[in-house]
């Protein structure tokens, strides 16, 4: 008995021998093997045939039988990164770890090098959890773990955000699948507040109201911030004014009475405090 493959795609004379086996008997069994299949054979649909011969004029040839080459699933462990927190300040980071395995042979050595190659995505808006970045593609080291190093920027917002890995096309053995689970990372910034008017400007006691405007901007050159709680001190006084954002990241109020009593004729300072979470006060 002997068998032979080929590409479904190939022509019928195509035909390669890849085992044989003899014997005798009612009933007799013939077991034959075709392993490691190259990478031209990878996601192709493949053909095979049985031929059997005897010491006489009989001869027989199966039909042909159809199967699939398939690429290995992956698996994933997590290692490390989850619950993080990394500030978008300065070179702080982060490290996201997840291991990669063979799922549907463990035996099997981990998924390395350029058989894995992976992705990891992070959220860029902590209030839509499917709001997933382009991603940052990453290779399983030669021990099968994938690795980021994540130091946050402006295109992810501050706030727990989500993270997840993979492993993405490219992969001759191993087909393309995501970690079933995600994982989460803090993003903190930090902000200083603005004082932009009235600088060195002189108003009537008792008869001008005094307009106070500052902006919020993010010390990672993200912009002004939105949403904080912004006040205005006037010191020397006990006189503190709530500040009102415009949801752009600037912050107004108006002095209207500078009749109190802790106002005197002279010149003043203004000090601008903000706190907002995931930002130092």
């Amino acid at each position: 008995v002997n068998a032979y493959y080929k590409r479904y795609v190939d022509p019928p004379t195509a035909w390669t021998q890849f085992d044989s086996d003899s014997g005798s008997g009612i009933n007799w069994k013939a077991t034959l093997y075709k392993q490691n299949f190259g990478p031209s054979y990878v996601d192709q649909v493949m053909q095979v045939i049985f031929n059997a011969t005897e010491d006489d004029q009989w001869y027989y040839v199966t039909q042909p039988v159809n199967f699939t080459v398939e690429r290995d699933d992956v698996g994933f462990s997590y290692v490390a990164g989850n619950e993080t927190v990394v500030n978008r300040i300065g070179n702080d980071n982060v490290t996201f770890i997840v291991y990669v395995y063979d799922a549907d042979n463990p035996t099997h050595p981990p998924v390395t090098g350029s058989n894995g190659p992976g992705m990891f995505w992070i959220t860029r808006n902590a209030s839509d959890p499917e709001s997933w970045d382009e991603g940052t593609p990453k290779q399983t080291n030669d021990t099968g773990y994938l690795v980021y190093e994540f130091n946050a920027t402006c295109e992810h917002g501050v706030g727990k955000q989500r993270w997840k890995a993979g492993i993405v096309e490219g992969s001759t053995y191993y087909k393309p699948a995501n970690f079933s689970e995600t994982f989460n990372v803090t993003i903190v910034s930090e902000f200083e507040p603005n004082l932009v008017s009235p600088i060195n400007q002189s108003f009537l006691k008792g008869i001008d109201p005094i307009p106070l405007l500052a902006n919020l901007p993010d010390l990672d050159g993200c912009g002004f911030v939105p949403g904080a709680n912004v006040t205005f001190h006037v010191e020397g006084t006990t006189y503190t004014y709530q500040g009102v954002g415009n949801g752009s990241g600037w912050y107004n109020t108006t002095i209207t009475d500078t009749n109190l009593p802790e106002y005197t004729y002279g010149w003043y300072n203004v000090t601008v405090n903000a706190s907002r979470e995931f930002y130092s006060n």
